[in-house]
Formats: C-alpha cells, sequence, structure tokens
C-alpha cells in the first residue's frame, strides 16, 4: 500500500492507541526512511524522531516498545527500546545484539521480554537494555542462515522458530528449545 510516496512493511503493530509501521520510498524497497503512527481512524503521522530507520516493532508484556534496525544496514544488530515513540517521544539506546554481521530476522514477545531473531541465533533484551545470549551458540555453529527465525511467531505461549534452511525449533516459556522439525 502506498501513502504519502512510500511502501509500508507489513508487521505493523499497535502500541498504546496507535499502529505503527516500517516505511521506505517506493523506490527503493530496502531501505527504511522512517517509522509511521496512526491513531484509529486518523491520518497517518510521519516520525519525525532523529531515531526512526526500523525495519522490525513489537511491544512486550511489560509496555515498552522495541525497534530493530533493517537488515544490511549498519545498525543491523542494533535494538532501540521506547514507552512513547511518538513524535513527542524518544528512544533509549542502541543495543548492540549479537555479532555485528547477523540480520535481526524477527522481534518476537517472549514473557516479559522481547526475543531478538538473528542470522546466528537467539537473544532476549528487557526494558533495561540487557541482553541475553539465549541458545549460548547453537545456532551460530550449527545451523547459521541469513533467513534463520523470519516469520517467527508466539503461539499459545512458546516460539515457533522456522530455520532457514528448513526445519522448526520451539523455544517454550522455560526456554527450552526443541527440534520440531518432521
Amino acid at each position: 500500500e502506498s501513502i504519502n510516496n512510500g511502501r509500508f512493511h507489513p508487521n505493523g503493530v499497535q502500541y498504546g492507541a496507535n499502529v505503527y509501521v516500517p516505511r521506505w520510498g517506493i523506490s527503493d524497497n530496502t531501505t527504511s526512511t522512517n517509522y509511521m503512527y496512526n491513531a484509529a481512524g486518523g491520518s497517518w503521522t510521519n516520525s519525525t524522531l532523529a531515531v526512526s530507520d526500523f525495519y522490525f516493532l513489537a511491544q512486550d508484556s511489560g509496555g515498552t516498545f522495541y525497534g530493530g534496525y533493517r537488515p544490511g544496514s549498519g545498525l543491523r544488530h542494533h535494538v532501540y527500546y521506547s514507552t512513547d515513540p511518538t513524535n513527542s517521544g524518544s528512544w533509549t539506546g542502541p543495543t548492540a545484539v549479537g555479532q555485528s554481521d547477523s540480520d535481526i530476522t524477527a522481534l518476537v514477545p517472549y514473557r516479559d521480554l522481547m526475543l531478538v531473531c538473528k542470522s546466528d541465533g537467539l537473544y532476549t533484551i528487557n526494558s533495561s537494555g540487557t541482553v541475553v545470549d539465549l541458545d549460548g551458540g547453537f545456532f551460530q555453529q550449527n545451523f547459521r542462515h541469513d533467513d534463520n527465525f523470519r516469520n517467527a511467531i508466539n503461539f499459545q505461549g512458546r516460539v515457533l522458530l522456522p530455520l532457514g534452511e528448513g526445519g522448526m525449533y520451539e523455544l517454550d516459556s522455560s526456554e527450552n528449545l526443541t527440534d520440531i522439525s518432521f
């Protein structure tokens, strides 16, 4: 969909009274230019905050909103967080997550944390910016792939994690990873 001479990434997320979506120019489908937000039935507002070049947006259960940088950018392994991402608010960060040469492929709410899925593994970040390597390098050593965990989703308290080469893992609420490939 084109609004204000831009295109939207399909991972819009509701936070408070607004819906937030990453946006980029029509001529370039890979370079996010900012994000936009919209109150129900209202007009779209471009973010004018200095930090707004996000490809992934998500909210944790504690009310913190997260933004992850676009794949391939110089900050592709950084996450920012906010409790007011409107133009009158601000972002905290950047917080480096995982290896600098590894793209963020998804942000998924997980318990009271945010699960940061990357091509090199799984990490959590909390609202204070503390990052934990959840898989201890398991995916980095055994299954590193540019498409790991794309379209990961939290379903009934378990996170379904598709692997880039095929197969799937499940992460339960006790941080147990299980191969559920067929």
